[in-house]
This record gives structure tokens, sequence and C-alpha cells, in this order.
């Protein structure tokens, strides 16, 4: 049976009408383009986080702010990983309305509530120190270098006596050979953030100190003054340091433009692609932990 050309036209065009018609929704909630969420974390937020409305909120489980902001989930819905759902997925609990991933969430930490305090981050459902170097331990509350801190000298509560120094962890006279004095601390200038190649040289957050040398984490990334930037997609630093983009134009692989190249989308005044940036890891604003640093196919894992 042969069917004619405006017989099929009819069926294709009644195929795409009658859906919108019927006002058909997607219940999962997909995450619509995400145009001005902050996509960097100098804001003041937290890793993960995105201004909304002059806030800092997580648009992976936040029902009014799914994914992007303004974007609210119906009633009855939750928000989870960023999208609209009946329920939490898997490995999720509902905590006080919201999915949230328990072995990670710093609010909801190991539990519901409980939220992990200063500089402590939340790893396998524990608080714990950010690794870095030098490695830091929980002492009291907060994280401390043991292995120079003379108030918790290789030990938490271990203090040095007045005019010591906390050196390798042992309480000293004088710095041993390898370490420098900086601050009243026994420091390794060659791999101290907080002193990197010099006494208060330190490193941004995003960076670490190799050889005296800060270096950014994430790849692809410039050290830029005291910030690490996307080159790539940062309009304050598009293609190099200090290349501001004209106001109107987006930073679309290290070229000021006016549009997103292909396989770009546009967050805020950036071009990124979200199956890899970590900053904006399967939406704009979604921005990888430092337990989960890398960004693979739109989702963050620890590479």
């Amino acid at each position: 049976m042969r069917i004619s050309f405006v017989s099929l036209l009819t069926f294709v065009v009644l195929a795409v009408v009658f859906p919108i018609a019927c006002g058909g929704t997607n219940t999962m909630g997909d995450a619509a383009p995400s145009d001005g969420v902050a996509s960097d974390t100098g804001s003041g937020c937290r890793v993960g986080e995105a201004t909304c409305d002059g806030r800092c909120v997580n648009i992976d489980n936040d029902p009014a702010h799914c994914g992007r902001c303004g974007n609210a989930c119906p009633g009855g819905q939750v928000c989870t990983s960023g999208r609209c759902a009946a329920t939490c997925a898997s490995g999720e609990m509902t905590c006080a309305g919201r999915c949230a991933n328990v072995s990670f969430d710093n609010a909801n930490c190991g539990t519901c509530g409980n939220a992990c305090s200063g500089s402590t981050i939340c790893q396998g459902g524990t608080c714990r120190c950010a690794a870095q170097s030098p490695p830091l331990t929980l002492c009291a509350g907060a994280c401390v270098a043991t292995n120079t801190d003379p108030a918790n000298c290789g030990m938490c509560g271990r203090a040095c006596a007045a005019g010591e120094v906390c050196n390798a962890g042992t309480c000293a006279t004088m710095c041993g050979s390898t370490t420098t004095l900086c601050a009243g601390r026994c420091v390794m200038t060659s791999t101290d953030v907080g002193h990197c190649g010099a006494c208060g040289n330190a490193c941004p957050a995003d960076a670490r100190c190799n050889m005296g040398s800060c270096q950014c984490r994430r790849s692809g990334d410039m050290l830029c003054g005291a910030v690490c930037a996307a080159t790539a997609s940062d309009p304050a630093n598009c293609g190099a340091c200090g290349t501001a983009c004209p106001a109107g134009q987006r930073c679309s692989s290290g070229t000021c433009a006016m549009a997103c190249g292909d396989g770009l989308t546009a967050c805020g005044a950036s071009c990124v692609d979200t199956t890899r940036d970590p900053r904006n890891c399967g939406a704009c604003g979604r921005a990888c932990q430092p337990t989960v640093p890398y960004c693979f196919e739109g989702m963050c894992n620890g590479g």
C-alpha cells in the first residue's frame, strides 16, 4: 500500500502539535538552559552551590531552584540531581523535603541535619578535613596541620612550650634544615599552600603548592593573580589572564563571541561543555566537590 506525501505530512504535523495542545509535561523535569546562574565558586558560596536571588543554594536538591535558578518543581515532586522527580534517587535520603546524598552532602553528612562545620567536608558520610599539603587533622572541630601547629604538635592537644616551635610533629627550639620558620611555624615552602615558595605566599583555595609554585588543580585552569581561572570560558580572563570580553559577549573556547560554539552551553557570560566542566557539571552552576573533582559525561567522579 502506497502512502501519499500529503497523508505523511499530515501525520507528522499532528504528532508534533497534539502533545503541546494537550499540555503534556515531562515528569522528570529536565533542567532548561541556565543563563544567569553563577557558575563560579568565587561568590562566597560553598562548592556545589550557585547564587540564586542573592543567596547560595544547592541546585542539585533545591525544589525551588532545581538544576537552575528559578526552576521550581511541581507540587509533590522532589529535586534530585538537578531534576524534578516523584521520589529521590537511589542512595539519597529525604532531608527536610529535599533529596540529599548523605555520603557527600555537607549539610546532611551521614544522616539528615548533621552539618559539617568550619573547613571540613563530607566524605563517605563523615566530616573530614579536605586533602591538602600539609595534611590536616580534625582537632576540636578545626582542621590543623599537626606537623607544624605548636598548639597541636604531632597530635591534637599536644602544645609546645613557650619559645619552642613544632618541627615535623615534634617540639623543638628551632626548625630543621628542610623547613622554614613562617609565622611561628616550621613549614616546607616547597609544598605548603599557605607559604608556597616563601613565607606568606598563600595559594588560592583551588590550587596546590608544587615545588614552591602554586598550581591550579583543575585541568585547563590558569593562575591569574590570586584566582584559578578557566580561560576557555571565563569572560574576565578569556583566552589569557586579564582579557575581558566586552559587555554582551560570552567567552567561548577562549574567544569572545556573541554566541556559544557547537557543543557548548551558555552559563551566564561563559560558554562551557557541561559534560566535562567541573564548575558546571551536567548543568550550569553544579560544581564538583573536592572529593569528586572531575566531570565526565555530566557526572562528578573521583577520576
